[in-house]
Order: structure tokens, then sequence, then C-alpha cells
């Protein structure tokens, strides 16, 4: 049984991370499809819902390496696709560590780095305008 479920994690967690690449591979392109492949990470969070522990520490994991993209130039997801995910699932745990990891490592340093993730929390989420899911009476800037 554990063997059956360490597969469907590692299955679950490789199908993810395919979504995250395609995610960057659109934002490297400027491509402006890339509201529909946020879409696609939100509705593959949204449909894996049972699997939230899972997928939850990976996204916390990615908040934590943050702080290291500078030296790396790597990480698994941007914090605007994070963004657009969080603010209509608002996990408490992606925002703690949001909140921690800016406080630790952004904010001495006057670094907004992870504000956008850190706004997309509340209801009036001044970037939701941007997305079409999101966007009041089709107002857009």
């Amino acid at each position: 049984m554990g063997e059956k479920m360490t597969n469907l994690s590692d299955e679950l967690l490789a199908k993810f991370r395919e979504i995250c690449s395609g995610i960057r591979d659109l934002e490297i392109s400027y491509s402006p499809e890339i509201e529909f492949s946020y879409d696609k990470l939100l509705n593959f969070l949204l449909a894996n819902t049972a699997d939230r522990g899972i997928l939850s520490r990976e996204i916390v994991a990615t908040v934590g390496e943050y702080k290291n993209v500078r030296r790396t130039g790597d990480v698994l997801l941007s914090v605007d696709a994070l963004a657009y995910c969080m603010h209509l699932l608002r996990w408490p745990e992606v925002l703690a560590a949001a909140e921690k990891e800016h406080t630790l490592h952004f904010s001495q340093k006057a670094d907004s780095t992870l504000i956008p993730l850190i706004d997309s929390f509340r209801d009036d989420w001044e970037e939701s305008v941007d997305y079409r899911r999101f966007a009041h009476n089709g107002v857009r800037n």
C-alpha cells in the first residue's frame, strides 16, 4: 500500500512540475497565453484538493527558494503564477510561508519580491484586474 501511495504522489508531483515547467516557458517568452497556463495550474490544484498536503508542501518549498533566485537563476514557479492561484485558493500555509520569508529575507533589503503573493490573499488584490478570471465587470488594465 505504501509503495502504491508513493507512486501516486510521484505521479502527482511530476504532473505538477510539468505544468510549472510549461508556465516558465511561457513566461520566458512573454506569451499572451500565460493566463491560460495559470488557469491550468489553478484547475489542477482545485482538482487535486485531496492531495493538498503534498502540493502545498511543494509550493511552500518553492516560496522558500525565492531568496536564492538571484544566485541560482531558477525556481519551480513564479510569484505571479502563485499569486494568481492563491487569490482564489487562499491556502494559509502558503501565506504564512510568504510572510515569514518576506520578513526574514526580503524586508531588510527593501525587496518587494513576495509582496504580490502576499497581496493576492486580499479580496481587493490590485493585480486581479489584469486577469480575465478575476476582472471585475470586464474592466482590464
